[in-house]
């Protein structure tokens, strides 16, 4: 079986690297072939083209060959995949097979979500209608013994339990030998996928998308042991279906995905609903995130912890009166509808806020800081150092901690940084849309810039010197979104490549 997996779990590299042709087409059935082995109430099912013809992966293949010594890759890629061991020739033996959707299934486990918590336990099944080759010979290889047929299909078993069949061009492949048998005798039957069922789960993402994931948050949860609490939540009991798929363009790569959700209103949601998108600081060489009504992620975060943890809430009422202040008045009542933070690759963090009443934060703030070691000693805690600058913005050192919290307002937003000069600057600096983008949660980065950093980083050598500004300077940008909706969210992730 493993000598089965790790060619197929090469195809997708494979195809990336040297798509330019040479491919039977896809079969319109044979996905829906593929998808009659995996049973419905599966808690995910993956669909990956392999079809070197298609434009995805010819798409793939242009926007390699923009890079510099993308011949050479190829080539060594290739070679990789005849030297790992597996006896496997991407000419002789993989290529003859592309063609159809390979399908890849988590069904459901009696031991409850994915078999346990080690995901090495986690059940699989596979199913491939090949568009020709000897499938066989990649099933009977190395350790796999022959054990049988079933369903007029030829088992092989491995050492580890895990199994795979062989009838003519299709190999169906699983965990264990149970899995397997129950995929190949219901095969087509009611209780199976079809093509319909698999695409309606994509819901209004793209159908011919690179890879494509559909699942059920119902059914993830109801082989979660674990599960009961969650679903008094009401956003987690209204999850339904979720989709997800990675996608190839001439100008770069993206990644989509859906989640569905029922009897779940707007404020219930965990983002601020509508299109309106986030405003960012963005700051070369860092990566940003811009975030619409943090008040209500507050909310959702609370409408969380008052069922797995309602004793943090009543320890948050508590630490508010020692405080001096009401949390969820004085400090959450407080922010305004935009807030931003931007991350640097070294770890350095600066986040600022816009509040309603900036004057009225700044004493709300300065009643924090002089009751904050009052709290911490009635809590037995050490107490930490507080230090306040021209400027207004506090330090706060805690015993032990290397780097200190810096939090005040400037001008007319709350900022918190890690230093007080990127405190300074974040707070003077613009947070504005991105275009293209939508939703209460978006992200940004300059991939140039961050190349240069992480070059910086490597040192002046020869290599980094020569590749680092052929390979940047296709890397256009690197932007994401994610949009709310009373039936759900909406997200959207692309890496642009000129």
């Amino acid at each position: 079986m493993r000598r089965v997996l790790l060619p197929l779990a090469l195809v997708l590299a494979a195809l990336a690297l040297v798509a330019s042709g040479c491919g039977d087409s896809s079969s319109g059935n044979a996905l829906d072939d593929s998808l009659g082995y995996v049973p419905k109430n599966s808690l995910a099912v993956i669909a990956i083209k392999t079809d070197p013809d298609d434009a995805q992966f010819k798409n793939i293949g242009k926007l390699i060959d923009k890079f510099p010594f993308a011949n050479q890759f190829k080539e060594q890629f290739k070679q990789g995949i005849q030297a790992n061991g597996t006896q496997v020739k991407y000419e002789d033996d993989i290529k003859p097979l592309l063609g159809n959707d390979l399908v890849v299934a988590i069904p459901p486990a009696p031991g409850g979500l994915a078999g346990g918590t080690d995901s090495s336990d986690t059940p699989f099944l596979l199913a491939w209608e090949t568009a020709g080759g000897d499938i066989e010979k990649l099933a009977s290889e190395g350790d796999s013994r022959k054990v049988g047929e079933v369903e007029g299909f030829t088992v092989y078993q491995d050492p580890d339990g895990s199994a795979a069949a062989v009838k003519d061009d299709t190999v169906v492949a699983a965990k264990t030998r149970q899995l397997l048998d129950a995929a190949l005798k219901g095969h087509g039957a009611d209780d199976r996928m079809s093509e319909d069922d698999f695409d309606a789960g994509l819901g209004d993402l793209s159908k011919d998308a690179l890879v494509r994931v559909t699942g059920n948050f119902q059914t993830i949860l109801a082989n979660d042991p674990s599960a009961a609490e969650a679903l008094k939540v009401p956003w987690v009991k209204g999850l339904r279906t979720f989709g997800s798929t990675i996608a190839s363009a001439e100008d770069g790569i993206s990644s989509d995905f859906e989640v569905k959700t029922e009897g779940v209103t707007a404020e219930q949601q965990p983002l601020a609903t509508g299109p309106a998108p986030a405003a960012v600081v963005r700051r070369p060489g860092e990566v940003g995130v811009g975030l619409r009504g943090p008040a209500q992620v507050v909310s959702f975060i609370e409408s969380v912890a008052k069922v797995t943890d309602p004793e943090s809430l009543l320890n948050k009422d508590k630490v508010g009166k020692q405080l001096g202040v009401d949390i969820d008045k004085d400090v959450v009542g407080a922010l305004g509808e935009n807030s931003t933070v931007s991350f640097s690759l070294d770890g350095n963090v600066a986040a600022r806020a816009d509040l309603k009443d900036p004057a009225a934060f700044k004493k709300t703030l300065d009643t924090i800081m002089k009751n904050l070691n009052k709290a911490r000693r009635s809590q037995g805690k050490p107490e930490s150092k507080v230090e306040k600058d021209s400027n207004g913005l506090y330090t706060v050192s805690e015993p032990g901690d290397d780097e200190p919290t810096v939090i005040g307002v400037v001008g007319e937003v709350l900022v918190i940084a890690n230093e007080a000069d990127r405190a300074q600057e974040i707070a003077g600096q613009s947070a504005s849309p991105v275009p293209g983008t939508k939703g209460a949660l978006v992200m940004t980065a300059d991939p140039k810039s961050i190349v240069s950093e992480v070059l910086k980083k490597q040192g002046n050598s020869g290599a980094a010197l020569i590749i680092g500004p052929a390979l940047s300077s296709h890397l256009e940008s690197l932007n994401g979104s994610v949009e709310s909706a009373a039936d759900g969210l909406r997200g959207t992730f692309k890496l642009t490549i000129k």
